[in-house]
């Protein structure tokens, strides 16, 4: 570097540069150091293998959404973590990340063994360095798993998949039954109903002296009966 340039520097730029150039060749052989020992470490742990999944949730007019969504602001979710979302795709990633799902994992695969630790909190945080759940561009989910083996990287993502799909269809399956439950309490009540406007019929009959024949009124009960159970459908 030439006097000149030198000079234009500020003092303190000067003062460094200056420093530096008396110590280059400790600060160069440390750098090599480091660089030489980065490939070292490298070459000589394990490799971290990768393996991705790809989730697409279902559009916001699906019935399985509007399952989800109902669950979660009525807070069914609650006993496993999650926090009210508006789309298909956060409910899903909730899930997914959800503490439910990765001591599944760690179960199942006995991952407190293979990292040596102990403790599921432990274990858990571990794993979360491992797994990771995102939303792209275009609403789909990204499931991504690292591990030491590639087959079972790619077995521990599937399985988040396969236990996303099984609680989505306990879900479907609860929201049949509380239909089923319903429909039952509507039909009871318009049986009962029913019978009190029978009820009511025949006391109308005996204090006026009316004679309804019995043909007429079982027709006119089946007609509103019909009626009733048409309403009942919709």
């Amino acid at each position: 570097m030439t006097n000149s340039l030198f000079e234009s520097l500020p003092p303190p730029a000067r003062a460094f540069l200056a420093a530096f150039l008396q110590r280059k060749r400790p600060i160069l052989a440390f750098v090599l150091a480091v660089m030489v020992l980065s490939v070292v470490v490298a070459l000589l742990l394990p490799p971290w293998y990768r393996a991705q999944s790809t989730v697409l949730p279902p559009t916001e007019g699906n019935d399985a959404f509007g399952t989800m969504t109902s669950l979660v602001q009525s807070a069914a979710l609650s006993h496993i973590g999650l926090a009210t979302s508006s789309t298909a795709s956060d409910i899903f990633e909730e899930i997914l990340k959800s503490r439910t799902l990765q001591e599944d994992l760690v179960r199942t695969f006995r991952l407190d063994s293979l990292y040596g630790l102990k403790g599921m909190d432990r274990t858990l945080k571990e794993l979360g360095q491992h797994v990771k759940v995102a939303t792209g561009v275009s609403g789909l989910l990204i499931v991504q798993v690292e591990d030491r083996e590639p087959a079972r990287a790619a077995e521990m993502a599937n399985r988040l998949v396969d236990e996303l799909d099984r609680f989505n269809r306990e879900a479907l399956n609860t929201r049949a039954k509380r239909m089923r439950q319903f429909l039952e309490v509507r039909v009871a009540d318009a049986r009962s109903r029913m019978r009190a406007a029978d009820s009511t019929l025949e006391s109308y009959e005996r204090r006026h002296g009316v004679v309804t024949d019995g043909a007429t009124i079982g027709g006119m009960a089946g007609i509103i009966a019909q009626k009733l159970n048409l309403q009942v459908k919709r």
